[in-house]
């Protein structure tokens, strides 16, 4: 009697046991769906269609096993279901999410240390005077006056578009004026133009502001660029105006 008793007992206990580890089970698929319904949201934010796809079928496939055909399984078969169908998709997926923000947060660290690259005013040339340089390829202009800088970063500009090379060499600024027309030069191109400060260094190709254009510096000057003049922003323009004279040297690289 005491021997079927304590046999009654053990078996009792073991399906507490197995029942409790089942219920453990479940609530750690459920979790698994939370944090699989979560990268859905993610991946498709970032518009990452085969992440998507993955943490998708890690939700769909915990929905499967939360239906009551797979819980009414012993807990083994829940856990060895729930590790290959859902865990290990949702792991991968996990994992995808953290190479796109490493990935994310590396292209934002180029991208500042490309900033802070072109906000660098380069030393001087060696002449004395007053130097306007223009570098073409990074599309930023500096000035000098005996060997000291104008602007305290470099200022963005944008030149010409394909098509309409802005010349380069050695020149000087050979006019100022203001509230100068522009007037196209090219058969078939019609422009006339008002800019509030004129300065040409070469034939028609000068130094001036563009009330028409909102952003500098950018690299698809050659698509949306000049007709080969230098623009400027208006502010910056301003004190360029005001400090070059006739025969302040400019500089196109």
């Amino acid at each position: 009697m005491a021997q079927a008793s304590l046999t009654k007992q053990d078996a009792e206990l073991t399906k507490e046991v197995e029942s409790l580890r089942k219920e453990s089970l479940i609530g750690e698929l459920k979790n698994y769906k939370s944090t699989c319904e979560e990268l859905v949201a993610y991946f498709t934010e970032k518009d990452s269609k085969s992440n998507l796809e993955l943490s998708e079928t890690c939700v769909s496939a915990a929905d499967k096993l939360l239906q009551p055909e797979y819980t009414v399984n012993g807990a083994d078969f829940i856990e060895t279901l729930s590790r290959e169908r859902v865990f290990t998709a949702m792991q991968k997926a996990s994992m995808a999410k953290q190479q796109l923000i490493q990935d994310e947060q590396y292209a934002l660290a180029v991208k500042k240390k490309e900033e802070e690259r072109l906000t660098i005013v380069p030393p001087a040339p060696r002449q004395e005077g007053k130097i306007i340089v223009v570098n073409l390829g990074l599309q930023r202009l500096y000035a000098y006056e005996n060997g000291s800088t104008l602007f305290p970063t470099a200022v963005p500009i944008t030149t010409r578009k394909q098509g309409f090379e802005t010349v380069t060499g050695e020149f000087a600024v050979y006019l100022k004026e203001l509230q100068h027309k522009m007037v196209s030069p090219f058969p078939g191109i019609y422009y006339d133009d008002v800019v509030n400060y004129w300065m040409p260094f070469y034939l028609g190709y000068g130094l001036h502001d563009a009330p028409w254009r909102s952003i500098y510096g950018t690299q698809d000057y050659k698509v949306v660029g000049s007709h080969g003049c230098v623009n400027i922003p208006f502010k910056e323009t301003s004190i360029l105006y005001n400090w070059a004279v006739v025969g302040t040297r400019v500089i196109v690289l």
